[in-house]
Parts: structure tokens; C-alpha cells; sequence
């Protein structure tokens, strides 16, 4: 059974989410389809896909780099999967 069913809808909807870290906002989005959009975050390979993996796991190397060169850190690289 899909999340959507689950979750009693008839399809995904639009929105917006938003991940607190100790109380406070950490990642906000905005999305046409937001259940899609938060299997993305656990699931796509990329910094596009999973932007918030790619943002907690950038903050070992800090936004000194691009993306797709901060990606390539090995600490970057290590830190992601866990961060989804």
C-alpha cells in the first residue's frame, strides 16, 4: 500500500515542509507534490534530490564549495547516506 493510501488521500498535495532541529526551522520547502518530495529526501543519490541530506551533511565541510564539489568530500560523501 503507497503512503498516500495510508495516509487516507486521494493524491499527494501541495505544500510546504518544514524540519525543525531543536525546536527551531533547519529546512524549509515548498513542493507541488510533498509526499514525492519527502521520499526524494531518503531515497535520490543527488544534492538536487535529497537537499537535506545535502544540507546536514555539508555542514562538516561548510558552503566553501559548490555543490557538486562538495559533494565530492569525503566527509560530505560519508556523511550523507546518514543524514538521510
Amino acid at each position: 500500500m503507497t503512503l498516500i493510501k495510508q495516509l487516507g488521500l486521494s493524491g499527494d498535495l501541495s505544500g510546504c515542509d518544514v524540519f525543525l532541529a531543536q525546536g527551531r526551522p533547519f529546512y524549509v520547502g515548498i513542493s507541488r507534490g510533498v509526499i514525492k518530495r519527502l521520499r526524494l529526501h531518503v531515497t535520490d543519490k543527488t544534492h538536487y534530490g535529497a537537499s537535506l541530506a545535502y544540507k546536514m551533511a555539508s555542514q562538516t565541510v561548510g558552503h566553501r564549495l559548490t555543490r557538486d564539489e562538495t559533494m565530492k568530500e569525503p566527509l560530505v560523501a560519508q556523511a550523507f547516506s546518514p543524514a538521510q
